[in-house]
């Protein structure tokens, strides 16, 4: 596992502690069940808008959290890339693990799995979008990880994209929703082993051939998209 680098310069204090704290709020509870003004409290502001100055709105302030992130968790995959692309093709299942395994141990200054939380709340949220809008400007390892695993499944885009984002939900639902037995760190690894095992099978799955083709096409435009592209 590994920490984020959290030295910033003294004069976004304010602003680093709205990011950090709405990322670790949004995570715990739920996307729109956190009031933007509790965060900027919460966060030392005395402005109870401070949210919507310094982002604009909700959305502004999610984008800005992954745009914080994103950058940093793909530089690891780009690294486990050139691991397992050295003479030896790419397999659905290291694929997976270079999809999943740098944003599963990436941890914030307290050692949690803060984003990875945030990232599974924001999935399962009807602001699901946002992460998409920037997948691969801010992704490109990420990216060229889903092009391999065209290749490597047969499966097209559109519907490759569509499974990535439900198997997404799963395995992060794994790494936060254990029973009691299995919730000690000792299962850790093999519980998320097990997970992206589940999900290298569930991304190359066959199905009826008149499904893929009625899924293996192109999204319409999501709300905003055309001004973060």
């Amino acid at each position: 596992m590994w920490k984020a680098n959290v030295a910033r310069p003294k004069n976004t204090q304010i602003v680093d502690r709205m990011i950090d704290l709405a990322e670790q709020l949004f995570g715990e509870r739920g996307i729109d069940a956190v009031p933007l003004q509790q965060i900027s409290l919460r966060a030392g502001s005395r402005n109870r808008t401070a949210i919507q100055y310094h982002f604009g709105d909700a959305d502004g302030l999610i984008r800005e959290i992954l745009q914080r992130r994103m950058p940093i968790i793909d530089r690891v995959r780009g690294r486990l890339l050139d691991t397992i692309g050295s003479g030896k093709e790419f397999s659905a299942s290291a694929l997976m693990h270079v999809l999943y395994v740098p944003m599963i141990d990436f941890l914030d200054k307290q050692g949690v799995r803060t984003h990875a939380r945030f990232m599974l709340a924001l999935l399962n949220s009807s602001r699901a979008y946002l992460s998409h809008d920037l997948f691969q400007n801010l992704q490109p390892n990420a990216f060229k990880a889903i092009t391999l695993l065209v290749e490597a499944t047969g499966i097209p885009e559109p519907l490759l994209l569509e499974r990535q984002r439900l198997v997404a939900i799963m395995v992060l639902t794994s790494v936060f929703n254990r029973l009691p037995h299995l919730s000690s760190t000792e299962w850790d690894s093999a519980l998320i082993e097990n997970a992206l095992a589940m999900a290298t099978a569930a991304i190359g799955a066959p199905t009826d051939p008149d499904v893929i083709t009625k899924l293996s096409v192109d999204p319409p435009e999501t709300p905003g998209a055309s001004t973060h592209q």
